[in-house]
């Protein structure tokens, strides 16, 4: 019999539901317990942020500017344009919906003090997180300068294997362990209703703004070759579907290959935009991070103005076309940016990647459910002025079609 395994959403949920019943139990001894978890997990997340960093960002902007030809970098920097545009439309109407989401008054602070843990440690990470940043763009940019395989090339991929193992097989798992210790101690501490209240009224928010974008996105591009925008998302709903039950935009990427033939697209055209976009397109990425970050900021009291959020965004952006298309890459390629520009806390940032994993299916959705609106403004630029739409049949079987570009 196939081993049935629980997936990283249920388990959050599971862990956040035993943490507040534990907490509002209230036995001190067990909220020490959870206390010493959360302590010593938050250390080692802290120490491991700037290893993070180097892991993801070093192969991924080395591999761009390997690719550094003309239209890489123009669709680089549209790429980047539209997740900074996404971000900033995410923070304005996070702000503008502030009082609904979060109230007008409402922060963290409880009835109770919290709960000491049993032991604390001081691990010191090897460097800071922008010392991180600034060594893993220097290196990444200067290695595409090396011809062919060498050391340092076979060994920032190396490296990179390791920190996604570390990742993937230490952090993600014992992730709703820590998760459902800071919901305990909220629940202890009796910040618990307001704050569950808040987290269901920003996953309502994120998933229209969402949908919104998505919708955007194809009107301009159904306005461009004069065709129902409505008729392309339904080509796309297959994609968006896919993402949502895989969480990852690797694993989509199958589907969205047929899905994005389908609408008629020069081939050159599909078979670029649907690998690359895969890695260095995260608009639904982008608009969740920024959406949550402003929310933790306002619950932590933090100060919010566009002044501190926008450069936060920028770097962001720039994180987010290195991040690697696996599950959970955009927020840990966000955790520089969001201790550097926002001056997250350890809790703060643990409650963003709760955050952020709970809702990471509809985000990926929109990432990849983008390429095919992007790859219809690329087959315009590129001077293919009308659209040959194939069938289902016509594109699993390959079908190619040249357009009818005009010289």
């Amino acid at each position: 019999m196939k081993k049935f395994k629980l997936g990283l959403l249920p388990k959050l949920v599971i862990g956040i539901i035993v943490g507040i019943l534990l907490g509002l139990w209230g036995v001190y001894p067990i909220m020490r317990v959870y206390a010493t978890i959360t302590s010593l997990f938050g250390t080692f997340l802290v120490f491991s942020i700037p290893l993070i960093i180097m892991g993801f960002l070093i192969p991924g902007i080395s591999e761009i500017g390997n690719k550094a030809g003309k239209l890489v970098l123009i669709v680089v920097a549209f790429c980047y344009a539209l997740t900074v545009t996404a971000g900033l439309i995410s923070y304005f109407t996070t702000v503008a919906l502030s009082d609904l989401i979060v109230g007008a008054t409402a922060q963290l602070g409880g009835y109770r003090d919290p709960a000491t843990p049993f032991l604390t440690l001081s691990v010191p990470p090897i460097m800071s997180v922008m010392s991180a940043l600034v060594f893993s763009f220097i290196v990444g940019i200067f290695m595409t300068s090396i011809k062919g395989e060498s050391t340092i090339k076979k060994f920032a991929l190396d490296f990179q294997h390791v920190i996604k193992q570390l990742v993937h097989k230490v952090i993600i798992p014992l992730l709703p362990f820590h998760i459902s210790g800071l919901f305990a101690a909220m629940a202890f501490e009796g910040q618990i209703a307001e704050a569950m209240g808040i987290f269901f009224r920003l996953f309502a928010l994120i998933i229209i703004m969402h949908l919104l974008f998505l919708l955007v996105m194809y009107i301009i591009a159904g306005a461009i070759y004069k065709t129902n925008p409505f008729r392309l998302m339904k080509i796309m709903l297959p994609t968006y579907l896919t993402a949502l039950g895989t969480q990852s935009s690797l694993a989509t990427m199958p589907v969205n290959f047929l899905n994005v033939k389908k609408i008629g697209l020069d081939q050159k055209v599909s078979e670029f935009i649907v690998p690359f976009g895969a890695t260095i397109l995260l608009p639904g990425s982008t608009m969740s991070i920024v959406s949550c970050a402003v929310v933790v900021m306002f619950m932590f009291g933090a100060e919010i103005s566009l002044a501190i959020v926008a450069p936060f965004i920028f770097m962001l952006a720039i994180t987010m076309v290195a991040a690697p298309g696996v599950p959970g890459g955009a927020i840990m390629a966000a955790l520089g940016a969001l201790e550097v520009s926002l001056g997250f806390s350890e809790p703060m940032m643990a409650i963003m990647i709760a955050l952020y994993f709970a809702q990471d299916s509809f985000g990926t959705a929109v990432n990849i459910s983008s390429d095919g609106a992007v790859a219809m403004y690329l087959n315009r630029f590129l001077g293919h002025k009308k659209l040959h739409p194939v069938s289902a049949e016509e594109a699993e079987a390959g079908v190619k079609r040249d357009g009818d570009k005009e010289e």
